[in-house]
C-alpha cells in the first residue's frame, strides 16, 4: 500500500467519525474528580496501517477525535523492539526495552505524541512486561543468571525475578522512558508472574514519591487486595479479571433468555469493600478477543456478546472501578475473527461506524465525568431487589448523589417493580430520553433494553436497612453491642469481604441497640453479633430485609417478630 495514500484514507476516516459523532452528544466536559477516568486502550501495529503497522503519529492525528470521545487516559501496548528467536509476533516479546521498534516510527516521534496527549489534557501509560523478555534479548546472554527455567510461554524467556541486578537493570529501563518521555503511568503486564515483593521493589526505585500510576494486569488470584496501596501494596488499580471473565464466558450470553441471577454478585465483587473499588472494568481488551485463540475467543465483542452487548457495556462503563474502552469498542468494530494482535496483516476499519452503540458510549462517558455518584473510590454500590428475575436494577450512591441504572436481560419486554426497602423516592430523569419517574412506580424496558436515572441536587429521600438487637433488661450497661455484616466474594476471589465492617451499634429504646445501612445482598450474608467482649454469634441470612434480633443464654440467636 501506499503510505501516503494510507494516511489520507486514515485522515478522511477519522475525520468522518468525528463529524458523524459530534452531534450525537454535547460537549466534551472534565472529569467531576481526578480519579473519575476513562482509560482508552491501543495497539499501534493494528490501530490502522493493514500492510505494515500503524504508527506514533497516525495515533497523535487521532487524538482529537479520542478527546471528544471522553478519554482521560492512553493506555499505549508495547512499542518497543520485537524480538524475533522463538518469536510468534507478540509484542509482549521484547528485545530491546529502551527502544521503539521501526515500524511504529522514531523515540522523537514518540515524544511528540505524549506532548501532543498531554497538550490535549489527557494522560498516557506505557505497557511494561516485567515477567520475561525475548530469547534474543542481550540480557539473555550477558547474564544467564537473571533468568529461570520456568516457562510462563513458549515464545519468550522468564526473568529470574529475585536477582537484585535483575530489578535494577528492569527499574532503569522503565525510568528511561518517564525521563525521557514524562509519562504518568504503567500498567505491568502479567504482574502475577513476578510476584509483590519484585514490584514492592521495582515500583519503590521508579517511582519513590509516587508521582505515576500503577496499573497490575492478571488473575486475581495472584493479585491479592493487598498488593494494592490501600493495604500496603504498590499498585493503584488492578483489572477487574474475575468480572470480566464471568461475563465473557458466561454460557449464557447467547440464550433466548439471560436472568439478572448472577450479574448482582459481579457487581458486588467489583464494588465492596468501597475502600478497594478500583479495578479496571472492562468487557474488551487484546486478551479477551485478540490474538488469544481458543483460551478466549478469537472474534469482536459483538461475536461473544451478542445481544447482550449493549446491556454490559451500560453495567461496565457504570460499575465500581475505572472503565476502559479498547481500540474500535466504541465503534463496535467488526470482523470474523477479531483482529489479532499476532498478525501485521489486519486493522481496524475506522469508516465502518455502529452510529448507534458510539452514541451510547459516549453518554455513559459523559456520565462517569459528570456525576460524582460515580466516583471511583467514593460513595456505595446498591443493588436493589425487583420482581422480575430477568431485570437489575442497582445505584451508585455518594451522599445525596444518586445514579440508577435498570437492564432488562430477557429479549421479551418487561414492566417491574423495584422491591427494595431502600431504592430512593425523589422523581429521576432518564438521560437517554429526558422522561421523569418515581422509582417506586412500575417500570417497562424493551427486551435487551436498558434506562439509566439521575437525580437533581435536592436531599436524597431513602430508608435504610435496620439490623437491631435486643439486649435483655438485665444485660450489663457497660457492654456495647457490636455487629460486622459480610460475605464469601460471590465470584470465588478475595475471601470474606465486608458489606459493613465491625461497627458498635447504636443505643435505643427498650434495650434495642441498631445500625442502619443502604444494602444487603440478595445472594446472601452473615450478621455477626456481638453482646460481650469476647463472643461473637453468626447468622446467615439470605434475604435482604431489616431485622432486630435477641441473643439467648445459649448463645443461639432468634429474630424479634
Amino acid at each position: 500500500m501506499n503510505p501516503l495514500k494510507h494516511l489520507a484514507a486514515f485522515a478522511t476516516g477519522i475525520a468522518a467519525l468525528v463529524s458523524c459523532t459530534s452531534t450525537t452528544t454535547t460537549d466534551t466536559v472534565e472529569p467531576v474528580d481526578y480519579e473519575n477516568r476513562v482509560v482508552y486502550s491501543v495497539y499501534l501495529r493494528n490501530y490502522t496501517n493493514p500492510d505494515s503497522a500503524g504508527t506514533f503519529k497516525d495515533l497523535q492525528a487521532d487524538l482529537p477525535r479520542l478527546r471528544d470521545l471522553g478519554v482521560d487516559v492512553i493506555h499505549l501496548l508495547p512499542f518497543y523492539t520485537m524480538g524475533e528467536e522463538n518469536a510468534k509476533g507478540s509484542p509482549y516479546c521484547i528485545r530491546d526495552y529502551n527502544n521503539v521498534d521501526p515500524r511504529y516510527g522514531t523515540i522523537d516521534d514518540l515524544r511528540e505524541l505524549v506532548d501532543s496527549i498531554h497538550a490535549g489534557a489527557m494522560e498516557i501509560w506505557f505497557d511494561w512486561v516485567g515477567n520475561h523478555t525475548a530469547y534474543d534479548h542481550p540480557w539473555v546472554k550477558e547474564h544467564p543468571e537473571w533468568y529461570t527455567e520456568r516457562q510462563d510461554f513458549d515464545d519468550v524467556r522468564s526473568v529470574n525475578s529475585e536477582n537484585p541486578e535483575l530489578r535494577a537493570a528492569m527499574a532503569e529501563s522503565m525510568k528511561f522512558w518517564v525521563e525521557e518521555c514524562g509519562i504518568d503511568g504503567y500498567r505491568c503486564d502479567f504482574a502475577h508472574g513476578p510476584g509483590r515483593d519484585f514490584w514492592m521493589d521495582i515500583i519503590g526505585q521508579v517511582d519513590p514519591e509516587h508521582k505515576l500510576f500503577w496499573l497490575a494486569e492478571g488473575d486475581e488470584g495472584g493479585i491479592a487486595n493487598d498488593w494494592l496501596r490501600a493495604e500496603g501494596g504498590p499498585f493503584d488499580s488492578r483489572y477487574g479479571w474475575t468480572y470480566s471473565e464471568y461475563l465473557y464466558k458466561d454460557a449464557n450470553n447467547h440464550r433466548e433468555s439471560v436472568t439478572a441471577d448472577g450479574f448482582d454478585k459481579a457487581l458486588f465483587h467489583m464494588g465492596y469493600p468501597v475502600d478497594r473499588s478500583t479495578f479496571l472494568a472492562y468487557i474488551g481488551s487484546h486478551d479477551i478477543y485478540q490474538g488469544m485463540g481458543d483460551i478466549v475467543s478469537p472474534a469482536t465483542q459483538d461475536a461473544i456478546y451478542g445481544d447482550n452487548l449493549k446491556p454490559f457495556t451500560v453495567m461496565t462503563m457504570l460499575a465500581p472501578g475505572i472503565p476502559m474502552v479498547y481500540m474500535g469498542q466504541e465503534i463496535n468494530y467488526s470482523k470474523p475473527g477479531g483482529v489479532g494482535i499476532m498478525k501485521d496483516t489486519e486493522a481496524i476499519d475506522w469508516s465502518n461506524v455502529d452510529e448507534d452503540y458510539l452514541a451510547l458510549v459516549k453518554e455513559l462517558i459523559k456520565l462517569r465525568h459528570t456525576q460524582p455518584a460515580l466516583a471511583t473510590v467514593e460513595g456505595i454500590l446498591v443493588v436493589h431487589p425487583t420482581d422480575n428475575d430477568s431485570v437489575l436494577v442497582f445505584e451508585r450512591r455518594n451522599g445525596d448523589n444518586s445514579l440508577l441504572a435498570a437492564i432488562n436481560f430477557s429479549y421479551n419486554p418487561v414492566t417491574f417493580t423495584v422491591t427494595s426497602p431502600a431504592v430512593p423516592r425523589n422523581v429521576y430523569t432518564n438521560v437517554f430520553d429526558g422522561s421523569t419517574t418515581a422509582l417506586t412506580k412500575p417500570m417497562t424496558l424493551a427486551g435487551k433494553g436498558y434506562a439509566v436515572y439521575t437525580k437533581g441536587s435536592e436531599a436524597l429521600d431513602a430508608d435504610l436497612y435496620t439490623v437491631g438487637l435486643k439486649l435483655p433488661a438485665d444485660a450489663d450497661a457497660a457492654v456495647k453491642p457490636t455487629v460486622r455484616i459480610f460475605t464469601e466474594d460471590p465470584l470465588g476471589t478475595g475471601g470474606a469481604i465486608d458489606i459493613l465492617p465491625l461497627t458498635e451499634m447504636t443505643a435505643g429504646a427498650d434495650g434495642t441497640y441498631t445500625v442502619l445501612l443502604p444494602y444487603l445482598p440478595a445472594f446472601g450474608y452473615t450478621v455477626a453479633l456481638s453482646d460481650t467482649p469476647d463472643h461473637t454469634v453468626l447468622r446467615t441470612e439470605t434475604v435482604p430485609v431489616s431485622r432486630t434480633y435477641t441473643i439467648g443464654a445459649d448463645g443461639e440467636v432468634a429474630v424479634v417478630e
